[in-house]
């Protein structure tokens, strides 16, 4: 899920700094979750399109295009105000999320 080739220019470029980015995306994506669902149950769509928003740049700034892609249809929806059924997305891109975060552990 992870691309590899632009993650190992990324740690070429970034060096020592690598770890600190990818401990910071970690820490600040696992924060994100509860956020979405409590701006998804409380039905503020803006909000929820914001937290996705950032999650999804952060994605796409560590090699992420698969999560990037996910994140990006849950904005989208919640952009048109489409909230029913968006849970389940939520939830799948938390199960990718997770799968990303073991492997990008692996590299610390």
């Amino acid at each position: 899920m992870l691309d590899h080739e632009s993650l190992d220019l990324l740690r070429d470029v970034m060096e020592d700094e690598f770890e600190s980015l990818i401990e910071l995306y970690i820490t600040d994506s696992d924060a994100r979750f509860p956020q979405m669902r409590a701006e998804l149950a409380a039905g503020n769509s803006d909000a929820l399109r914001n937290i996705v928003h950032s999650f999804k740049g952060a994605s796409s700034n560590i090699c992420a295009p698969a999560l990037t892609k996910q994140a990006q249809k849950i904005e989208h929806k919640a952009r048109d105000g489409q909230l029913d059924g968006i849970n389940s997305d939520i939830d799948a891109l938390e199960v990718s999320y997770q799968q990303i975060r073991a492997e990008l552990l692996t590299l610390l």
